[in-house]
């Protein structure tokens, strides 16, 4: 029987298929394909053979070889026929045979190698890159530690692994390459293929493979460094101080002990610390720079970024340094003090203070408060108080920057009364005592008594008036004072009368001309228990009185009575003698 011929095989074939143009046997296939040698351009093991679609009799013309592993080297090969292990070659109808040493060639068609991938367009800083190829590659071809690529460029990159995500087959189309640390200098970069620790470089479908020293190129794009950041307003007396960037900083960067920052102006600041309000990534576009005391000195300050302890300034979020010796600066106000001075005008009454703040350190705004009302705004004021009062003042300043309230109370002690007690009215050569009721820090006294008679001290000597024959009035004056210029007066008037003598008038006339015109018990001073009534003809009391300084109007029920005559009884006892006396009479009210 003829050999058979061989369908043209695939590029990296595990078997080949035999087609005769005789029928065979299917039971002088030796199954484990011992029928059969194949030789070629490398070594090829065949591990079995078998009939394909035996018929009704048992008879094939097609024939499988299988082989213990792909065919992957390229060339010509040659299948022989041999006798098997079953003791025969292959035997066709009527026993004829194939004979031994027949043989039939095909041929691995050499293939292209695998096209280098090209990679995704990274990032400014990237710590991994993505390769993409346009033909699969086996998943067992790539070395996990990354060796089968290098990478060259303006900064050294190591590459540490190489994997992706495999199908089933497995082959993959994208290789994620992990670096050891950011490419953080942009620039072009070359990728190239190598062979790896695993002894080959990426191997695709037919054994094709990207050939050694293949490359692809990449960009790191240009990323500009953060510019400085801008400082947020400071208050007064600033222990801290806070920078936002317009563009975001790695937290990674900022030195904890704030050695990134230093800060110059018209008194030495000392950093304690500098801190990031970090996000989940990372970044943060405000650091706060915590100082050692608060800036007290105003004036011009300067906050410029240097090398940190951590050896850098700080990095964009492309790892890109702003440059060390950039800077922002900023305007500190002196600490302020709204301590005010006042100076008091004393006076009996009322006091005048003068309230002043010294304006010192540009203090141009000064509010000022007086027992909780406002009491105006200029530098110096005067108002005026009680010289006997309590009092709350507080004073608000600012130089635009810093602020500051001193408060303060201010007590008055200082007000003086003037006031003496002294008998209206006194009978001739009566002795009068009066009575000092002054208050307030007095310590001066001047008294004058209207008789002729002066005193210098607080409790005077008791005064005598004379016997004049008519009733007199006497002026009594007290002018006190004291060292703070305080003078004030007071003055009455003492009234002598004629006589003492107790008389009831037998007539008045109650016209209203200012003589006459009350009934009244006369120059009852020194009657006690006094007790004056008068009636009219019929009896009936009209008035009735126990102080002698109270008088008849000549008025019953407010009605003006006409002229009659009227009967009064006057009970009193002599305050001098105690001698008890009980007079009545009869008085005219002349109209």
């Amino acid at each position: 029987i003829a050999m058979g011929t061989i369908t043209p095989p695939p590029c990296t074939p595990q078997s080949i298929t035999l087609t005769f143009a005789d029928l065979i046997k299917c039971n002088s296939i030796a199954a484990n394909g011992s029928d059969f040698v194949v030789t070629g351009a490398s070594g090829v093991i065949v591990t079995s053979a078998a009939a394909v679609n035996c018929d009704a009799n048992g008879e094939t013309n097609t024939i499988t070889i299988q082989f213990s592993a792909p065919i992957l080297v390229t060339g010509n090969y040659q299948v022989q026929v041999a006798t098997g292990t079953d003791g025969n070659t292959l035997i066709g109808q009527c026993g004829r045979l194939v004979n031994a040493g027949a043989n039939a060639a095909f041929t691995i068609t050499p293939q292209p190698p695998l096209p280098m991938g090209t990679v995704t367009p990274p990032s400014c800083s990237p710590t991994s890159i993505t390769i993409n190829f346009t033909n699969p590659v086996n998943c067992f071809s790539i070395a996990p530690n990354g060796s089968d690529f290098i990478i060259i460029g303006p900064s050294p990159v190591t590459v540490i692994s190489a994997g992706g995500s495999c199908n089933t087959n497995p082959s993959v189309t994208s290789i994620t390459l992990q670096f050891s640390a950011p490419i953080t200098t942009s620039g072009a970069y070359q990728l190239t293929m190598a062979t790896g620790s695993d002894g080959n470089t990426l191997i695709g479908d037919c054994n094709r493979q990207v050939i050694a020293g293949d490359f692809t190129t990449f960009i790191i794009p240009d990323s500009p460094p953060v510019p400085m950041g801008s400082l947020t307003p400071i208050a007064c007396s600033p222990s801290s101080l806070r920078l936002t960037f317009a563009q975001p900083i790695r937290c990674s960067s900022i030195a904890a002990n704030g050695s990134d920052f230093i800060i110059s102006g018209p008194s030495p600041v000392a950093i304690s610390s500098a801190t990031g309000t970090c996000d989940a990534n990372g970044l943060a576009t405000i650091i706060d720079i915590r100082l050692v005391s608060p800036i007290v000195v105003g004036g011009n300050y300067q906050v410029q970024l240097a090398t940190g302890s951590d050896g850098n300034t700080l990095l964009s979020e492309c790892y890109r340094p702003t440059p060390a010796g950039s800077a922002v600066s900023f305007v500190a106000g002196d600490t302020i003090s709204a301590a005010f001075q006042y100076q008091v005008q004393y006076d009996c009454q009322t006091d005048a203070i003068t309230f002043s703040h010294d304006g010192q350190h540009n203090v141009n705004q000064w509010t000022w408060t007086v027992n909780g009302a406002a009491a105006g705004n200029s530098q110096t004021f005067t108002q005026s108080f009680s010289a006997a009062s309590q009092n709350q003042v507080q004073l608000v300043v600012s130089n635009g920057v810093c602020s500051d309230t001193y408060s303060t109370a201010i007590v008055l002690n200082n007000k003086v009364t003037v006031d003496f007690a002294a008998p209206e009215t006194i009978c001739p050569g009566d002795t009068v005592i009066f009575v000092n009721n002054s208050k307030g820090p007095i310590d001066t006294w001047q008294w004058s008594f209207g008789n002729g008679n002066t005193s210098i001290v607080q409790t005077p000597p008791a005064q005598v008036y004379p016997t004049t024959g008519i009733e007199t009035l006497y002026t009594v004056s007290l002018i006190a004072g004291n060292a703070n210029g305080c003078q004030a007066t007071a003055t009455q008037t003492v009234k002598v009368l004629s006589n003492c003598i107790i008389a009831v008038p037998t007539a008045f006339t109650p016209n209203n001309d200012g003589l006459n015109d009350y009934l009244y018990p006369l120059n009852a001073l020194k009657a006690e228990n006094l007790d004056f009534k008068v009636f009219d003809r019929w009896g009936q009391m009209v008035f009735h009185s126990t102080d002698w300084r109270q008088k008849w109007d000549g008025k019953i029920n407010g009605v003006q009575q006409a002229t009659n005559v009227y009967i009064w009884t006057l009970d009193y006892t002599l305050k001098d003698s105690k001698q008890k006396f009980s007079l009545k009479g009869t008085t005219t009210l002349i109209r």
